[in-house]
């Protein structure tokens, strides 16, 4: 088992410290990707923040600009959401942190079988279908408040104690304050969220990867 593997079943996220800034994110990520019989499965973002009103409403950054980021799985509205989420760091900031809260942290404050019953489905149709989704499944846990809509009494149970759940201690900061500096999280059980940013940092950026298994048909 690769040390990377290993990390990411011990605490559902890598900390992969700065990966050579000289290189492309597209190369750390297929040099992650190899280590785990993973591709990358998507071309490279950049995220950038910039005030309300500047990105479309079907981003986080159109809804939330220089605000917090909730918790939340990427692409949780997909039939199946991309595996692993690389976040290196572009243009850092001290001040700024990503936010990460395990599922089985999550499990001790909302109980897995509330999350079992709790039935989403996506606000709009995905290739002209509407079909629904649950929110934890023994592989996938899914959580967006902001593009799944509850479907049953349990998942309108889940989305009011998502809503109550605080910065406690079970949420892990990290700080991506350094060019290079990289993070690799499970998108199947690792939620993840970003603190405010201040005016005097609005020059932060990160680059996005998505990585998928080889072994699972992608």
């Amino acid at each position: 088992m690769s040390p990377i593997r290993r990390e990411l079943q011990t605490a559902g996220y890598a900390d992969l410290g700065v990966m050579d800034p000289t290189e492309s994110t597209r190369q750390v990520a297929e040099t992650v990707a190899m280590s785990l019989g993973a591709i990358v499965a998507a071309p490279i973002e950049q995220l950038k923040v910039t005030p309300l009103g500047i990105k479309p409403l079907n981003t986080y950054g159109g809804n939330y600009g220089f605000g917090e980021l909730p918790l939340h799985s990427d692409l949780a509205h997909w039939h199946r959401p991309p595996r692993y989420l690389l976040l290196r760091c572009v243009t850092g900031s001290p001040n700024v942190s990503t936010r990460l809260f395990d599922r089985y942290d999550l499990e001790k404050v909302i109980s897995p079988d509330l999350m079992r019953r709790a039935l989403f489905s996506p606000r709009r149709k995905l290739d002209g279908k509407m079909y629904l989704l649950k929110m934890l499944t023994r592989d996938v846990l899914r959580w967006d408040s902001l593009f799944l809509s509850p479907k049953n009494d349990s998942a309108r149970e889940v989305a009011k104690l998502m809503s109550e759940l605080g910065s406690g201690p079970q949420v892990k900061d990290i700080f991506l304050s350094q060019p290079g500096r990289t993070v690799l999280l499970d998108n199947w059980r690792v939620l993840h969220g970003r603190s405010g940013v201040p005016a005097s940092d609005a020059g932060r950026s990160l680059d996005r990867a998505y990585l998928d298994l080889i072994e699972n048909g992608d």
